[in-house]
């Protein structure tokens, strides 16, 4: 709407400087030295005008920039946040399912982009079965395996 109403404003103050111009044609020399230093101050008015307003959009045009900028930013930190909660929510799911780890409780987190498995099992086996298992569940070609082994879990 400002745009408008700046456009308006330029459009009349075209119309108006020409239309000095053609009365300075046809009047005496002292009105047209008089509208000639009208017409002088209508276009300085108009070049400044101009320069302000390409200003505030430039203005306008940045902040929307960083605005939008910073709502990429948040969707992308929202989008990674929502891909690590399905993963640990796949990977959890599947540890559970599998016969040979069912009862034990394991923990999965995403620490730097890295699938962390922690918490207790009986053995190696299950150890290395665990990593398997939250490999194939993530799709993930590391997985930090911090399982501790304790032989005394039921």
């Amino acid at each position: 709407m400002g745009n408008n109403r700046a456009s308006t404003v330029a459009a009349w103050l075209v119309a108006t400087a020409v239309i000095a111009a053609v009365v300075a044609m046809v009047s005496s020399p002292r009105t047209r030295s008089n509208l000639a230093s009208f017409g002088s101050r209508v276009m300085q008015l108009l070049d400044r005008g101009a320069g302000t307003l390409q200003v505030r959009l430039q203005g306008q045009r940045g902040r929307r920039m960083a605005a939008l900028e910073e709502i990429s930013q948040t969707l992308d930190a929202a989008t990674s946040q929502y891909d690590s909660s399905m993963t640990v929510t796949k990977v959890s799911g599947a540890l559970a399912e599998d016969p040979s780890l069912r009862g034990r409780k394991v923990g999965v987190r995403i620490i730097g982009g890295i699938l962390h498995l922690e918490g207790e099992v009986r053995n190696q086996h299950e150890k290395l079965r665990a990593g398997e298992v939250a490999k194939r569940a993530s799709g993930a070609e590391l997985v930090a395996n911090d399982l501790k082994i304790v032989s005394q879990i039921s």
